[in-house]
């Protein structure tokens, strides 16, 4: 399944009353892009997509992207690279990726010239209940019961430079909560489900 990203509009966002635990985000000023090849052509485009997600890290708004300084920057982002590095993934046709790294100083000196906000790399992490309905039963998604699906999820988060993780489904918290309450984004029994893990914000959505 590959549409993680699209599975957190059904998904609804709770704020409890818990301690905060805060993470420090890693590489905010690098992003990890597909490029059609090593060509000169290839590079540009890839840079400008980099850019593109790096300053997403960085705001957090979407509608920065939007914003003529940016466009116009987006352009010429290969020029600001400080470091790139290739990619394959395994098999005979396995994806080409770029791995670009920008100067923070640039990237954030965009960010104020375009009037967006910045936010700073300490973060609160967010934990991410996913209930599955698959035909056969409800489960909760994390590495042990959905590995490709937990692996995709957490990687559209950090994509966005947004701290996450799901929880374990241990014996702690199935006595704590079930499938089916959390289908039923049932938001008290959530928040007490989550008390262990020490965070603040809580994503609980179904597919």
């Amino acid at each position: 399944m590959s549409r993680a990203l699209a599975w957190l509009l059904g998904c609804m966002l709770l704020v409890a009353n818990l301690p905060v635990r805060a993470v420090v985000v890693q590489d905010l000023y690098a992003a990890e892009v597909p490029v059609a090849g090593q060509n000169s052509q290839a590079l540009d485009s890839g840079a400008a997509a980099a850019l593109a997600e790096v300053l997403l890290k960085v705001s957090g708004s979407a509608g920065l992207l939007r914003d003529p300084t940016i466009k116009s920057a987006l352009g010429k982002a290969r020029s600001h690279v400080q470091r790139y590095s290739y990619r394959r993934a395994q098999g005979p046709e396995g994806e080409l990726t770029a791995r670009f790294e920008f100067d923070g100083d640039y990237v954030t000196s965009l960010v104020k010239e375009a009037g967006a906000p910045l936010w700073t790399a300490n973060r609160p992490e967010v934990l991410v209940w996913l209930v599955v309905d698959d035909g056969t039963g409800r489960y909760f998604v994390n590495p042990d019961s959905a590995p490709e699906l937990a692996e995709e999820l957490l990687a559209a988060f950090a994509r966005r430079g947004v701290p996450a993780r799901v929880p374990l489904y241990d014996l702690a918290d199935s006595a704590a909560i079930d499938p089916d309450q959390a289908w039923r984004l049932a938001g008290t029994t959530l928040a007490a489900a989550s008390q262990r893990y020490g965070v603040q914000d809580i994503l609980a959505g179904r597919v």
